[in-house]
């Protein structure tokens, strides 16, 4: 299994009242990651910005840049995010061992 480790973290002050913004830089990650991450990052209410891209495509490097409204932070959000993907994929091995009989 591959880790993830953040080796950047910035967090941008001059942005307009009430948001926060918070660059994550991750290694050995591709757009596999990043994309799932920031669909599920739009889809929560007090973000305002996700994105991401990967600055050197031979490198296994993704920025992720969060931005969120002044009622939560961007490492709670990150958090939540990654509790949504994960239940989804356990849901998903559920099914499918149910469907082949596996307990």
């Amino acid at each position: 299994m591959k880790s993830i480790r953040i080796v950047e973290l910035n967090k941008i002050t001059n942005q307009p009242i009430n948001q926060i913004m918070t660059t994550y830089t991750l290694e050995n990650e591709d757009h596999t990651l990043g994309n799932l991450l920031t669909t599920q990052l739009t889809r929560q209410p007090h973000v305002e910005f996700a994105g991401y891209n990967q600055p050197d495509p031979l490198e296994k490097t993704i920025v992720i840049c969060i931005r969120t409204d002044d009622k939560t932070t961007p490492d709670k959000q990150l958090l939540q995010a990654c509790g949504v993907i994960h239940d989804c994929f356990v849901d998903i091995q559920e099914q499918v061992f149910q469907q082949l009989g596996i307990e």
